[in-house]
C-alpha cells in the first residue's frame, strides 16, 4: 500500500473525528443555553394537542384493533 493513500486515509479519519467533536461541543453549548423545558407547553398555550397527532394515534389504534373509536386522549405525565 502506498504511504501517501495511508496518510491521507489517517488525516481524513482525524479530519471527522475532530469535525464531530466540534459539533458534540456546540450542541452541548446550544442545549445549555436553550434548554427545552416547556417547550410543548409553549407550542400549545390552551393545552390542546394538534390535530396531526389525534389523527396519528387514531389511525394507528384502527388499524391494531379493527373497528375501535377514539374517545379521549390523556397525556401520562
Amino acid at each position: 500500500m502506498d504511504l501517501g493513500l495511508l496518510m491521507m486515509c489517517v488525516i481524513s479519519f482525524a479530519a471527522v473525528f475532530v469535525l464531530l467533536t466540534v459539533l458534540s461541543i456546540m450542541m452541548t453549548v446550544l442545549t445549555a443555553v436553550f434548554p427545552h423545558k416547556g417547550a410543548h407547553r409553549r407550542a400549545f398555550p390552551s393545552g390542546e394537542t394538534d390535530a396531526a397527532v389525534l389523527a396519528a394515534i387514531a389511525t394507528t389504534m384502527n388499524q391494531l384493533y379493527p373497528g375501535t373509536s377514539i374517545t379521549k386522549i390523556e397525556e401520562v405525565r
